[in-house]
């Protein structure tokens, strides 16, 4: 069994005030990886500006501004698994990353496990699947498809009750 696989993303990372021992413990039991050395080179009050890259490892996270009311917290986190596929092994359910997702059906046959799947077709192409969405247990996984219908990219996120894709933006991996 992969180590990564050991370690999958939980809802644990969302939501948490990221300077609590419990939420230090569970990120760098998943990533292995101290939040401190993660974020050496930011300040708290910059680290919501973009997302930071983990060098190397196809692992993007993204965090919420703090406030007053709310702490610092992860938002997303984007795992890129077309030229890091060992990085799939970070969803708590396994997804087929090698699978083509050229129409519906194949999205059936590959995810039907999964809750609240929406499935977003390219606006210039109305028969080339874009962006797949689903929901397991409390996370929300937005797949991205690159022009072969493969997985490119995963965003994790806590589940929520929208019905479109996530509004936040995405960036471009060091690698891309």
């Amino acid at each position: 069994m992969n180590a990564i696989e050991d370690r999958p993303i939980t809802s644990k990372l969302f939501g948490k005030d990221i300077r609590s021992k419990d939420f230090i413990k569970e990120f760098e039991k998943i990533f292995e990886i101290e939040i401190e050395d993660f974020l050496s080179d930011y300040e708290y009050d910059e680290i919501d500006e973009f997302p930071i890259e983990m060098e190397n490892r196809g692992i993007m996270i993204g965090f919420c501004a703090e406030t007053t009311k709310v702490p610092s917290q992860i938002e997303y986190i984007d795992l890129e698994v077309y030229n890091h596929p060992r990085n799939i092994g970070y969803s708590a359910k396994k997804i087929p990353v090698h699978a083509d997702f050229k129409n519906s059906e194949d999205v059936e046959v590959h995810l039907t496990p999964f809750n609240n799947i929406r499935i977003y077709y390219s606006l210039y192409d109305g028969k080339k699947i874009d962006w797949i969405i689903f929901q397991h247990e409390d996370l929300r996984y937005e797949l991205a498809l690159n022009k072969d219908a493969l997985i490119a990219r995963i965003r994790v996120c806590l589940a929520e009750n929208e019905s479109t894709v996530n509004m936040r933006t995405y960036y471009l991996f060091d690698s891309e």
